[in-house]
C-alpha cells in the first residue's frame, strides 16, 4: 500500500513551519527542546507527514515570533486541514504532541 499523497494546504502549512525556523536561524532540536516536543514530531510536520493542531502551529509560530500574518495564515492552513480530516481520520491530536521527558522519550 502507498502514502497517500499529501494535500497541498498540508505542503504549504508544513514548509511555512520549516522556513519560519530556518529563517530564526533555528536547529530542528532546539525548537523542539523550547517547545518540548520530541524532535520526531516536529520532524514529521515540517515534512507533512502529520497535520499539527492550529494550536500547535500557533504555538510554534509564537516561540519563533514569526510575524502575525504568516502566524495567522498558517494557524487558519492547519485549522482547515484538521476540519477537512476530522471526519475521516482518526483523532491523532492527544498523541501527536507529546511532552518529552528528561530521556527525551514521550510520556
Amino acid at each position: 500500500m502507498t502514502d497517500a499523497a499529501p494535500l497541498p494546504a498540508l505542503i504549504v502549512l508544513a514548509s511555512g513551519l520549516r522556513e519560519a525556523r530556518t529563517r530564526r536561524g533555528i536547529k530542528l532540536r532546539r525548537l523542539a527542546d523550547m517547545l518540548d516536543l520530541h524532535p520526531g514530531v516536529l520532524s514529521a510536520f515540517e515534512l507533512g507527514r502529520r497535520t499539527p493542531p492550529a494550536t500547535t502551529v500557533a504555538h510554534i509560530l509564537g516561540v519563533l515570533r514569526s510575524p502575525n500574518t504568516v502566524r495567522d495564515h498558517l494557524v487558519d492552513l492547519a485549522a482547515g486541514l484538521t476540519n477537512a480530516t476530522s471526519s475521516t481520520t482518526p483523532d491523532t491530536t492527544k498523541t501527536c504532541c507529546a511532552p518529552r521527558t528528561n530521556s527525551g522519550r514521550p510520556t
